[in-house]
């Protein structure tokens, strides 16, 4: 009898962690979009991969690991894409990717704010994003916006005249 119940307690606990999984994790679409903004350059990434764990009543068990393509980079003009990614600024050929993951993710009033550490040229430095998320159901969309100062990630020289701050928004749409 003891064993019948351990054995049915058991298959509820991996159903509970199964469930908490599946239902919890949200998988990025086509579409999604983190841009770049500052007054000598726009751009966007276009690919970016990852896992992201969210749920609104569970935030200590949410979490974000994203990996951004830095070669899938456009502003608009061939020129100014080729000098991004190149060693003086991005240096896609050794750093192909940017990356953030969370530690801790917090309610603010009607949005969030995630905090955790961002990958740029091998550099990590912990990062604060406000963002919002809407969720319609199977699908949604995070957004937000923060700054970035490029040189903390030694993106291009300090002698450069394009401004240290960098406004990065985020548009990312998800679904189950």
């Amino acid at each position: 009898m003891k064993i019948k119940i351990f054995r049915a307690l058991s298959l509820l606990f991996v159903a509970g962690l199964l469930s908490f999984s599946f239902f919890r994790q949200w998988t990025i679409k086509e579409g999604y979009n983190i841009a770049i903004d500052n007054f000598d350059i726009t751009g966007k990434f276009e690919k970016f991969d990852g896992s992201i764990v969210f749920d609104e009543s569970s935030l200590e068990r949410s979490s974000f690991k994203v990996k951004v393509d830095v070669k899938s980079l456009s502003t608009g003009n061939i020129l100014k894409t080729k000098s991004a990614l190149s060693a003086e600024w991005f240096h896609a050929s050794q750093y192909p990717s940017i990356d953030f993951v969370s530690s801790k993710i917090e309610k603010a009033g009607s949005t969030y704010i995630v905090k955790g550490d961002l990958t740029i040229r091998g550099i990590t430095r912990p990062v604060v994003i406000p963002f919002a998320f809407v969720n319609e159901g199977s699908e949604g969309v995070f957004s937000g916006e923060f700054v970035v100062n490029r040189v903390d990630f030694e993106v291009g020289s300090e002698q450069s005249e394009v401004e240290y701050d960098v406004k990065v928004i985020l548009k990312v749409p998800v679904k189950r």
